[in-house]
């Protein structure tokens, strides 16, 4: 059997032919992470000579040659082809570092709340010499360690170059949606939301800045075009991002001011009204809106109602309504949920099972079932969703007083459902079933009813059905 890969690197390429040998020589020549390295070339639809030179890796790197279709299309379809313990990006007129992926290796071996750690990077001109040793110094940029999600979703730090991460998180970043602005700000802010993110301050990359680069040296209108490019990501984020439990009250506000300067900043690219730059859902503004009236002031009105803008971020309305919103919950106090260890750290036995607290409340013989099943065998664990601020106290109840549930080989777990799309996505990639006899919400919709929920609707169908 072939071993598993240490790392996996996936290297995309676009006519990038003159600098291609010096970014897969630099990825070969990589001291040992640990084990085996799988090379992943994802050729873009190159139309210089990158076939040429990948011939001369025969047997070295995999290649996957695919049409046209960008950075971020790249990266996807080689995330597909990963097999290694940890994933690292590599652009094709990029070169490594030959102690890179151990470095990075060892800070994942040895920090398990950690999802990806990031380096520094050297910036090279286009014969390799070094123009300026350390990129954060050149811009003056200071990177962030733990739960980073609040600052990347302002805007990102973390270069895919200089970056490795679990691959076992991958349910959570994966697949890239059109939306995703770059792989590296999407990779970064989905792992940010499950997990901790830590910089490594040695140099991680050899940044080639050629003059062809993305954003490297772009003058000011290129990059108030960039920030226009980035609309839709931004928009995503306030969809998907913002219920995180890290996110503050004041979080919420700088997000709500850098994407009115981004709105801005895109208008000033076209000379054009912003109304141009993005189309409007009324009807979901309107049902965001309505959600939000019904509920009192505090933390989750201020969410319904930051989503509402960016369904219509032409309302000026409702951007007063976010502004008041904000400062209500500010004066009383409110707390914000107390911070839980990443999700990336869940501990669970062989197979993982999802549950939703107010079901099994109303059906505890679905719990008992279960706990039946699983309890012999000694491999299974039910994590037990709860809204955010659930009474846990009736559960904890119910299990006291049945043998069978407060077994200690019944491994149950409550857990406060992620308020983040990315969190989401990795319970259900990580779960093997669900213990509900209904149709489950996006994204657990995929998943089959546990085996022992046949047995209790064939037993009590008219409870179930009730």
């Amino acid at each position: 059997m072939t071993a598993r890969p240490r790392v996996s690197v996936i290297v995309t390429a676009y006519n990038l032919a003159a600098y291609l040998p010096a970014a897969l020589d630099s990825a070969l020549a990589q001291e040992s992470p640990g084990g085996p390295i799988q090379i992943i070339v994802v050729d873009d639809g190159s139309t210089d000579s990158t076939l040429e030179v990948l011939a001369a890796y025969a047997g070295r790197v995999e290649v996957i040659r695919q049409e046209n279709g960008g950075l971020v299309k790249a990266v996807d379809t080689g995330l597909g082809a990963v097999r290694g313990e940890y994933i690292a990006l590599l652009d094709a007129d990029d070169e490594w570092p030959l102690d890179r992926l151990r470095r990075h290796a060892e800070i994942l071996d040895t920090n398990p709340q950690v999802g990806l750690v990031h380096g520094d990077m050297e910036v090279i001109d286009a014969a390799g010499d070094t123009l300026h040793p350390s990129f954060f110094a050149w811009k003056q940029d200071e990177p962030t360690d733990g739960r980073v999600l609040a600052r990347l979703v302002k805007d990102n730090f973390v270069s895919g170059g200089a970056s490795t991460f679990r691959a076992s998180l991958l349910p959570a970043v994966w697949p890239i949606p059109s939306e995703a602005a770059y792989p590296d700000w999407w990779i970064a802010c989905n792992i940010a939301a499950v997990a901790e993110i830590r910089h490594d301050p040695a140099s991680a990359n050899r940044y080639r800045f050629h003059g062809g680069n993305m954003g490297l040296g772009a003058d000011r209108p290129k990059l108030l075009a960039i920030e226009r490019r980035e609309l839709p990501f931004r928009r995503w984020t306030m969809h998907n991002l913002i219920g995180d439990e890290t996110i503050s009250l004041a979080d919420l506000g700088q997000l709500v001011a850098r994407w009115r300067a981004a709105l801005a900043h895109g208008g000033m690219s076209t000379g054009l009204s912003v109304r141009t730059l993005l189309e409007v859902d009324r009807a979901a503004a309107a049902a965001e809106l309505a959600r939000a009236e019904s509920l009192p002031p505090g933390r989750e009105r201020c969410l319904a109602l930051v989503r509402a803008l960016a369904h219509d971020p032409f309302d000026g309305a409702t951007l007063t309504d976010v502004e008041v919103a904000i400062m209500e919950a500010t004066s009383q106090q409110q707390r914000w949920p107390e911070r839980t260890p990443p999700l990336s750290l869940l501990e669970a036995r062989r197979e993982l099972t999802l549950g939703f607290l107010d079901e099994l409340m109303e059906r505890p013989e679905l719990l008992r079932a279960y706990a039946q099943a699983t309890s012999a065998s000694g491999d299974g664990t039910l994590v037990i969703l709860t809204p955010p601020g659930a009474d846990l106290a009736p559960l904890v109840a119910l299990v006291e007083s049945d043998p069978v549930l407060s077994d200690p080989r019944c491994d149950l777990q409550a857990l406060t459902e992620p308020g983040s799309t990315p969190g989401r996505r990795l319970l259900a990639g990580r779960a093997c079933a669900v213990l509900s006899p209904g149709a489950a919400s996006d994204p657990y919709d995929a998943l089959p009813a546990h085996a022992c929920v046949t047995g209790v609707a064939a037993a009590a169908p008219a409870v179930l059905a009730a």
